[in-house]
């Protein structure tokens, strides 16, 4: 995986004295942050959800109160 390119001209420290370690911390999560996420997720498979494992409202027929 490539890391993102960062213009140079894209961070202005304003005020205060960095590190070299702060600024290549700063610099590390503005990275992290501003590179794209991984796949987006798959849609939920309908296998999977466990409501298909619930009962569903049973219509029963003639003489189904026997196989009660």
């Amino acid at each position: 995986m490539s890391e993102p390119v960062i213009p140079a001209s894209a961070v202005q420290i304003v005020r205060g004295a960095l590190s070299d370690e702060e600024l290549a911390a700063l610099i590390a999560v503005l990275a992290r942050t501003a590179s794209p996420t991984a796949e987006p997720p798959s849609p939920p498979n309908a296998w999977a959800d466990p409501a298909r494992r619930l009962r569903s409202c049973s219509h029963p027929g003639r003489g189904a109160w026997r196989n009660v």
